[in-house]
């Protein structure tokens, strides 16, 4: 799997992700809040059991779990 910069392509919204932000990677998911109560509260948005992740400059779908 190669790869993906923000600027060329987002995930599809709910999708679980590996994201890099220039000085490590983690997991989470593109989410949105279609119940917020504000516009900017419902922008998709890169999030983790730690919250919402700001400067995600990569990402990647996560890898097939194992089979054995």
């Amino acid at each position: 799997m190669e790869w993906i910069k923000c600027s060329e392509r987002m995930p599809e919204v709910g999708m679980s992700v590996l994201m890099y932000r220039g000085y490590g990677v983690i997991a989470g998911r593109y989410t949105s809040n279609k119940y917020a109560k504000t516009e900017k509260g419902r922008i998709p948005r890169f999030e983790n059991s730690h919250g919402i992740q700001h400067d995600i400059t990569h990402w990647m779908p996560l890898p097939e779990p194992p089979t054995e």
